[in-house]
């Protein structure tokens, strides 16, 4: 595997393309030539920066070249972007491999004229996500690397750790791309999310090799079926597209599963906190996540056409209310959830993991007591931050791995109390005189936070 950091800085500078230099999207035709293969991906302002975000880059990768195309630069140039869609787009000798590529292929629609949509999926586009659950499905494909816990379970940074070992680093994924100039970091974070899927495909390409796993006619039939489902697609009603209004079957809280995009993160805690298994993802995962982990996607309003597009009817729920309790209650009504008092506090409200141990005031008053100190502040050892990363931690790239505890805590004179799995207990995050009162307190054993409940009088 080449260095991917040190090829990225050695091309990046001359390969942004706009209008202001040389190079142009009349040109791309050319510099991808001879390539069978591309890594396609996009940019755009994350969602809690503008509701309608506006598309900035694109990126395509091949296996010695990354290009960052300042779509913004581009945006009014309609007779390069239809060059560039027939030469390119259209070609079907050319694969063009993304990753849940249902949301790029609606930002594009929704940012370019109506002559120039088109659908990234049928012949000539390849979703890894789909070739993924696929494989995992119908010939329990096994990769090189286990999965990385810090990742999403269905996410293209999962996906790399599990072929190449290390996930993505998705540091810049929420910065702002319609500012110019960008930054490296940003160039090499945008670059690399193509890139990626050329590795990833290459090993997934070695490995069905190997196994005798027929890849090439597992693509074609994909891409096949694909083009065949958008012609049916067409001729589907506006009645069955509508989503879930109200569930008629009563469903346990433990039982549920739900999947959130990121501006309802806030509800997400809440649902949790009831006992409710409630994922979150990013938009462009979500309806892999939904398909994959059999969860109902929830969406607040202007994401939901594009998930909704993605899902059964059955499977995406369109949430109204504007404040985090009252979207809570709107969920439990219309989805028809059942909520015991035994749910409450099952579930961590930080990380969503079911493993949580009910405490007990003495045990935190000792934890506080080892410490030797009752202060919440600075209570996180010096070189130990959930925020900062180290020049060092970035070589271990393509992303940051899990941080371990450092040796000044395991054997330092302070004890710093951790949980059953080695993880530091967040006392930082405890209001010690709120727990004096509590009425009941959990730990959660897989991420270290601390909740507990106010008794009432």
């Amino acid at each position: 595997m080449m260095n991917i950091i040190n090829f990225l800085y050695n091309f990046l500078q001359y390969l942004l393309l706009t209008q202001k230099q040389p190079f142009h999207l009349s040109l791309i035709p050319t510099l991808v030539d001879g390539a069978c293969t591309i890594g396609i991906d996009l940019e755009w302002k994350p969602t809690m920066v503008a509701p309608a975000g506006e598309l900035a880059l694109l990126q395509l990768a091949k296996e010695d070249k990354v290009f960052l195309i300042d779509v913004l630069s581009l945006a009014n140039s309609h007779h390069l972007w239809g060059q560039f869609a027939h030469v390119f787009l259209n070609n079907h000798d050319i694969l063009k491999i993304g990753f849940a590529m249902g949301a790029d292929s609606a930002m594009l629609a929704q940012c370019f004229p109506i002559d120039f949509a088109f659908r990234m999926s049928g012949l000539g586009f390849l979703d890894l996500s789909s070739l993924w659950n696929k494989l995992v499905k119908d010939y329990n494909f096994e990769f090189p690397y286990e999965a990385n816990e810090s990742c999403s379970s269905c996410s293209l940074s999962q996906l790399v750790a599990l072929c190449i070992g290390k996930p993505l680093n998705k540091r810049e994924q929420f910065s702002n791309w319609e500012t110019r100039p960008l930054r490296l970091t940003q160039k090499v974070y945008a670059a690399l999310d193509a890139y990626c899927l050329i590795e990833v495909y290459q090993v997934i390409k070695r490995l069905c090799s190997e196994r005798n796993i027929p890849l090439d006619d597992i693509v074609q039939d994909m891409m096949t079926r694909t083009e065949q489902g958008k012609a049916k697609k067409s001729k589907t009603s506006k009645k069955s597209k509508e989503a879930i209004r109200h569930r008629s079957i009563a469903t346990e809280a433990k039982k549920m599963k739900l999947v959130c995009e990121p501006s309802l993160a806030s509800m997400a805690t809440i649902l949790r906190r009831h006992g409710i298994d409630t994922a979150l993802a990013e938009l462009q995962d979500i309806a892999d996540v939904a398909e994959l982990e059999n969860r109902i996607a929830l969406s607040s309003s202007w994401p939901f056409k594009t998930i909704s597009e993605q899902l059964p009817k059955d499977k995406c729920y369109l949430v109204r209310s504007c404040a985090s309790t009252d979207q809570y209650r709107e969920v439990i009504r219309q989805l028809y959830i059942i909520v015991k008092p035994e749910d409450i506090f099952t579930r961590c409200q930080a990380c969503n993991s079911d493993h949580v141990t009910m405490i007990n005031k003495k045990t935190v008053e000792d934890w506080f007591r080892q410490k030797g100190t009752s202060k919440t502040t600075n209570c996180v050892p010096a070189g130990y931050s959930d925020n900062e990363f180290t020049d060092s931690e970035e070589d271990d790239y393509y992303s940051l791995s899990p941080r371990e505890c450092p040796d000044s805590v395991k054997n330092g004179s302070h004890c710093y109390p951790t949980t059953t799995t080695g993880v530091i207990v967040r006392l930082d995050l405890v209001i010690e005189e709120q727990v004096k009162s509590a009425n009941l307190i959990c730990l959660c054993e897989k991420c270290g936070r601390v909740f507990w409940q106010t008794e009432t009088k």
